[in-house]
């Protein structure tokens, strides 16, 4: 579609020459939205884009120009140039604006959907044509709805097709349609016209529930339970859906009567039956109208029903259309569907049961009942059954373990009562029954249970085995009697236990008896090692069965009674081993509570001496005596004997205790440390030693603490400081000294934790200062000694004062002196010399002078005494050169010296005879 512009303007105001024509020219205003996309072009001013208008006349007043091609509802702006044949062209217009007009849309609307509501009304929706082809503005819109030609069901006189316009908003709903109906659908949109219609889309209307009800052709019986209904299809036009099913309605007539005058009416069923409903299926589309015959199910046999019948579609099995006007059929009569009621069964004897029942529920009996069958059974898995039943007489055997019995029904009874007979004894029945009319037997009844009545037992348990359990208990196990020899409910068991035989205890009882419901029961309090006797019979209600009886022996058990009259006495040894004797009896006889097969002798040590005691050890012997060898001396024990059976020991007998016998000491005394303590010469020489020791452990002391032998001698050393006085005898190892002590006399202090004493001692006999001593420690008693504890080395005595002096040689200068010093004899020193104290005399002495005048150089006597260290790294047997320049620096002059011995006792010893030396 074009739009066009006329154009109309006056002639210039001078026109000094004649004007030939006027080119009109056109371009787009910028920016519409309604313009052609890709052609931005024609919004600008092209010089080549115009129109030319001829001039007829001059001077020129008015023209116009005609524009063709231009796009309809869009702003143009025009503008207008005149030409002459002397000039050219000249000046250009003033621009003028203006918008083409409205045309007809030249695009449909777009995204058209359908959407059906329901069955007769349909939901449009689109969107607006594209801008650029709307060409002005849309103020409405047409709508064309045809109907799809040629479908199933379709009015003939329906809507075929439908117009119908509608204002400017994209969605419109549409009614008056046909249900399940397909139809096409377009759209378009107006301006000043209509435009171009969008594309169809299709659209089915929803389903509606069938209008019409199919057509009942017939309603014939099949059987007591079955009604054949046949009809015709709803017509075509007002199923409104594919019919894919129909629903059949029934209910029972609300009164009527049996051949033999009973009459069934609502108030036997309790109420008006309600409508039954029975869905039936078939297939879409018919192709005509077929006469669709189903059976209606679970029908009562002789009653009347009222049938009819509705269509369905696709819609919803439960939206049906309306139902056929009810037809009425009656079901044949048939065997009774229920049982007979209030069936009873009564215990009458031990082999009879009465029976009683009541005729089937009316709706049940579908006729006249005219027999019942009884079926009787024993119940299955009763152990005290016959090998067949037993039938009644006229019954018949249907099995094994069940009869039947017919029972023909007088008329007018309405309740029967029968008594079955020949039964076993205390057996369980099941009692079942069916009636039957002409046409057959109905179902059993529910089965009732009864069980003759019982009797006393005439069989004994079985398999009655006792089993010791322990010493003291029993356990009984047995079966019941044999089924058909208990002739009814065992109730409980009666026990009875008797000794017969062993060392019987009067504390037991002889015999006792007691009830037991349970198959096992176990006696306790039973005497150990004792023949018993035990008797088992069996009760039901009626009365006490025949007896069973085994015997049994309780087993061994410990004794409950201690060996007796234990008895202990020492067993003289000659070594440090020693020994016990122990005689007892055995328990009393009732107490052994089996075959004693040994003791056990316990004993551990009880003395309180010991730190720590030891045992329990045990000895197992045979017999009522025993030697105990290899216990300590002088330790006391404490006895005790047990006797066992195969089971296990008795309690322990009476205690008792018993020391072994002394001995020599097994152990040494213990930390033995020695010390010298004190030293002098006054003027012979005497030393000290002190000693320290603690008892041997208890259990190596043998005895009580006598006394302790203390021995010492002089030892050999190389130590030339060390010596002894060859004057003095001394003791060695080969003729020590002893000093024996008793222990009670010693100062001594008490441990309490290791229960021993620790004794302090001081030699003071044929000691010499600074000698090495061994000494050792044992202890003693009337047996002997005992080991001897002694330190690894030597102890040395103490040191004192040198009893002997040293020698001096003398050398001179005429400024010093030299002394060469050698200590004092080794067995004189008594020490290690660690000083010496030097005393030098200066004489007066004379000199001559001019020509041989006298003259006196030093007149003063002048004594002198010094004390020098020694090295004590020197050895003390050689001489000690010691120079003396610093005393002495006159020459010519005499001098007298003496030295004394210092050792660490700090006293000098006595001085030596002076020596006389003169300096040069």
């Amino acid at each position: 579609i074009n739009a066009e512009y006329m154009g109309s303007w006056l002639g210039p105001v001078a026109q000094p020459y004649n004007i030939q024509y006027y080119q009109l020219y056109f371009r787009r205003v910028p920016g519409q939205i309604n313009s052609f996309p890709g052609t931005t072009s024609l919004e600008s001013w092209d010089t080549s884009r115009f129109v030319t208008v001829s001039v007829s006349s001059w001077p020129n007043a008015r023209s116009t120009g005609l524009i063709t091609g231009l796009q309809p509802y869009i702003t143009y702006e025009f503008r207008v140039q005149p030409s002459t044949t002397q000039e050219g062209l000249g000046y250009t217009s003033l621009s003028n604006t203006t918008k083409t007009q409205q045309a007809a849309p030249t695009g449909p609307p777009q995204s058209l959907m359908a959407v059906a509501l329901t069955y007769s009304q349909i939901r449009l929706t689109w969107a607006v044509p594209l801008i650029y082809l709307q060409n002005g503005v849309i103020g409405q819109y047409t709508i064309n709805i045809t109907r799809v030609p040629g479908q199933y069901g379709a009015d003939p006189i329906g809507n075929v097709s439908i117009v119908t316009v509608r204002d400017s908003s994209l969605s419109a709903d549409v009614s008056g349609l046909e249900a399940n109906m397909q139809y096409t659908v377009i759209v378009a949109a107006i301006t000043v016209a209509t435009g171009n219609y969008s594309q169809p889309v299709n659209v089915t209307t929803q389903q509606n529930i069938p209008g019409a009800s199919p057509s009942i052709t017939g309603l014939s019986t099949v059987s007591s339970t079955q009604l054949n209904l046949a009809w015709n299809e709803p017509p075509r036009p007002k199923q409104f859906g594919p019919i894919v099913g129909y629903t059949l309605a029934y209910y029972r007539s609300p009164f009527m009567v049996f051949s033999d005058g009973t009459i069934i009416n609502d108030q036997l069923f309790g109420a008006a039956d309600t409508v039954h409903f029975f869905n039936v299926s078939t297939s879409f589309p018919l192709t005509s109208a077929s006469s669709l015959v189903p059976l209606l199910p679970n029908l009562l046999p002789a009653l009347t029903y009222r049938v009819s019948v509705a269509a369905y579609n696709t819609l919803n099995t439960y939206s049906l259309g309306p139902f056929a006007l009810y037809q009425n059929g009656t079901t044949s009569e048939a065997a009774p569907t229920g049982p007979p009621l209030q069936v009873q069964a009564t215990l009458m004897s031990s082999s009879e049961l009465t029976l009683m029942w009541a005729l089937p529920a009316a709706l049940q009996r579908n006729g006249v009942v005219m027999s019942f069958n009884i079926y009787y059974a024993r119940v299955p898995g009763q152990d005290n059954l016959q090998s067949s039943i037993t039938c009644n007489a006229g019954a018949i055997n249907f099995d094994a373990d069940t009869c039947i019995l017919e029972f023909i029904r007088d008329g007018s009874e309405t309740s029967f009562t029968f008594v079955l007979d020949t039964l076993e004894n205390y057996v369980n029945y099941s009692i079942r029954i069916s009636a039957a009319t002409t046409i057959g037997e109905g179902p059993l009844s529910s089965a009732v249970y009864a069980r003759t009545d019982e009797d006393i037992p005439d069989g004994t348990v079985q398999n009655l085995q006792p089993t010791a359990l322990n010493s003291s208990a029993v356990l009984l196990s047995w079966v019941p009697p044999a089924k058909p020899n208990i002739h009814g409910v065992l109730t409980t068991y009666t026990v009875a236990v008797a000794q017969q035989s062993g060392n019987l205890n009067s504390q037991f009882p002889q015999s006792f008896s007691f009830n037991t419901t349970d198959l096992t029961t176990t006696i306790n309090g039973l005497q150990s090692f004792i023949t018993y006797s035990f008797s088992i019979s069996a009760w039901t209600r009626i009365g006490q069965g025949p007896p069973l009886t085994v015997t049994s022996m309780t087993a061994q058990s410990i004794p409950t009674g201690a060996p007796l009259n234990l008895a202990a006495s020492i067993v003289s040894t000659a070594t440090a081993s020693k020994s016990v004797g122990l005689t007892w009896d055995p328990p009393s006889p009732f107490l052994q509570n089996g075959v004693i097969t040994g003791y056990t002798i316990s004993y551990i040590s009880t003395d309180s001496r010991l730190v720590s005691q030891f045992g329990p050890d045990k000895v197992v012997v045979p017999t009522a005596n025993k030697i105990i060898t290899g216990l300590l001396p002088y330790v006391q024990y404490r006895f005790t004997i047990t006797a066992f059976t195969n089971v296990g020991n008795s309690t322990q007998s009476s205690t008792v205790s018993i020391t072994t016998e002394s001995a020599t000491p097994t152990a040494a005394p213990q930390a033995l440390s020695v010390t010298g303590t004190t030293a002098a010469c006054n003027p012979a020489c005497t030393a000290t030693l002190a000693l320290t020791w603690a008892d041997p452990v208890p259990t190596g002391q043998a005895s009580p603490l006598d006394k302790y032998v203390i021995t010492y001698y002089q030892a050999s050393t190389a130590n030339n400081n060390v010596a002894s006085n060859p004057s003095l005898s001394v003791s060695s190892q080969a003729s020590p000294s002893t000093n024996t002590v008793v222990a009670a006399t010693l100062s001594r202090t008490f441990d309490s934790v290791n229960k021993i004493y620790t004794y302090t001692y001081t030699i003071t006999d044929n000691l010499q200062p600074y000698n090495d001593y061994m000494v050792s420690v044992a202890l003693s008693n009337s047996f002997g000694d005992g080991p001897t504890i002694a330190l690894a080395s030597t102890s040395r005595t103490a040191q004192a004062i040198p009893t002997g002096p040293p020698s001096v040689l003398l050398t001179s200068t005429y400024n010093s002196i030299t002394a060469s010093i050698t200590p004092p004899t080794s067995y004189l020193r008594h020490g290690v010399v660690t000083q010496y104290v030097i005393r030098y005399t200066r004489y007066p002495t004379t000199f001559l002078m001019n020509g041989g005048n006298s003259s006196v150089r030093n007149p003063n006597l002048v004594t002198t005494e010094t004390t020098l260290n020694v090295n004590l790294d020197v050895t003390q047997n050689g001489p000690s050169p010691l120079t003396l320049s610093n005393n002495v620096t006159i020459a010519d002059t005499v001098f007298a010296f003496s030295i004394a011995a210092i050792t660490l006792s700090g006293q000098a010893g006595p001085f030596s005879a002076p020596v006389n030396v003169t300096t040069q």
